[in-house]
């Protein structure tokens, strides 16, 4: 399987769009998940249901049926058909500014680095200066 996040044209998934991927095509994707959450989120007014997928060190967060967030820490997870993880700081920001998103910000308010790239809506984690966690709003 190429687990990969495609931002452009339209935000795709493994190749499926992204208001496509539900709960049910994760389950025929990858099966039930790990473990199923309801997390609190003011942003949205209602709670989210994040499915973890704990082998695949993925997470998606849902209101209602909408995928809303993803959180990757799988190294072989693709961005702009490109593994990131493994990636330094200056590959990452090369690696938006490549496919069109040039703007980032250096975050350090919760004790590790982050790159912000807000237009494209990925947080980048960093531990020891590689990519550590990416978290994707959609």
């Amino acid at each position: 399987m190429d687990l990969s996040l495609d931002l452009k044209p339209v935000p795709a998934f493994c190749g499926t769009p992204v208001p496509d991927v539900k709960p049910a095509f994760l389950a025929t994707l990858f099966g039930e998940p790990d473990e199923v959450e309801l997390a609190e989120n003011a942003m949205y007014g209602e709670p989210i249901n994040v499915l973890h997928y704990e082998a695949l060190k993925l997470s998606f967060y849902f209101n209602v049926n909408t995928l809303v967030t993803l959180s990757v820490a799988n190294k072989d997870f693709k961005l702009f058909n490109q593994k990131v993880f493994g990636m330094r700081e200056e590959e990452i920001i090369e690696l938006f500014k490549a496919n069109g998103f040039p703007d980032h910000e250096i975050d350090k308010d919760w004790g590790e680095k982050q790159l912000i790239f807000e237009s494209a809506g990925v947080t980048v984690f960093f531990d020891n200066q590689f990519v550590a966690e990416i978290f994707v709003d959609l």
